[in-house]
């Protein structure tokens, strides 16, 4: 309930959600991304955590690029949390195309037992009931 208060007077006085992600990267075969899950132990019984990554494209919305990768869901747990999504196909596919390309990185908090085959797109995790953590997207 304190985390709640306290993202939603964050959320009121600088229209933000303050970012979980303390450390990111990623290699040829996957991305990763270190969690702060401080403020998040009040959503440890009703959401599971996911790292979606994607590349940055400018010719697409990236609430409707099919072309991320979701990692399997871990269980919010004091102390942080580190994620890795494996790279596929989709991807690779991209990157043959532009050559060298920008990742990007976000968390997102799943219902438990919503399974990352049900997320094609960002735009999906609203609407299975998901929040994504990131400045601009939480609602």
């Amino acid at each position: 309930m304190a985390f709640a208060f306290g993202a939603l007077v964050t959320v009121k006085s600088s229209g933000q959600v303050p970012n979980v992600i303390v450390g990111w990267g990623g290699n040829t075969a996957q991305c990763n991304a270190v969690v702060d899950t401080t403020r998040l132990q009040t959503f440890k019984d009703t959401y599971k955590l996911v790292l979606i990554c994607g590349v940055e494209n400018p010719t697409m919305d990236k609430m409707e690029d099919e072309r991320i990768l979701i990692s399997n869901p871990f269980d919010i747990r004091p102390g942080g949390v580190a994620i890795v999504a494996n790279y596929s196909h989709k991807l690779d596919e991209l990157k043959a195309i532009q050559g060298t390309v920008q990742v990007w990185e976000m968390i997102a908090m799943m219902p438990p037992g919503v399974s990352r085959e049900k997320i094609s797109k960002l735009s999906d995790i609203e609407k299975l009931n998901g929040k994504i953590l990131a400045p601009g997207y939480y609602q």
